[in-house]
């Protein structure tokens, strides 16, 4: 379980009469109370969301990949988070950088995800494009933000999809002109 801490000061009233007011005549007007700290402990009350894993892996020619969002501590309120993709766009599809280009390799993915009480898990899919280049392993950052009615978010909250490269590439039909 997580939980914050934060110093809080306490400043004492000075009773005046019959009623509690912010200054008096006690001690010239002066607070001379000891200064007190407590801890107040924060814990969200549909607790923590975060990916089922930190690392995930998948291959070219599987077409797509689901991934797993769960959610710990007290299930029993609804809440939602945020899910995104992310990789390197700019560069060409045959370029070798070992980072997945949504143009290329996978098809952007962005929602929301809704836990209703007492459900612990969600998914959703990322599309993964099956290429005829040869360029090994690559990977893109998949994220959660916005956890809102009574959680937050836990590590880990970015994980790495790794696509594996098919061993061999499909073949592809070349156009000639007559």
């Amino acid at each position: 379980m997580e939980s914050s801490r934060f110093p809080l000061r306490i400043e004492p009233l000075i009773e005046s009469g019959a009623e509690w007011c912010c200054s008096g005549e006690i001690n010239g007007g002066l607070n001379t109370s000891p200064p007190q700290t407590f801890n107040i402990n924060i814990n969200p009350a549909g607790n923590f969301v975060s990916f089922s894993a930190p690392t995930l892996l998948t291959t070219e020619s599987s077409g797509f990949t689901t991934i797993t969002v769960k959610r710990v501590g007290d299930t029993s309120l609804p809440v939602t988070v945020d899910y995104a993709t992310s990789g390197n766009s700019g560069v060409p599809c045959s370029t070798v950088i070992g980072m997945a280009s949504p143009k290329c390799d996978f098809t952007e993915a962005f929602g929301t995800l809704s836990f209703a009480g007492g459900q612990d898990t969600k998914t959703f899919r990322v599309l993964i494009t099956q290429d005829s280049y040869v360029e090994g392993s690559e990977d893109l950052t998949l994220t959660l933000s916005n956890a809102t009615g009574f959680a937050a978010l836990t590590a880990p909250l970015a994980a790495t999809l790794t696509i594996n490269d098919d061993v061999t590439e499909p073949s592809t039909t070349r156009l000639t002109t007559r």
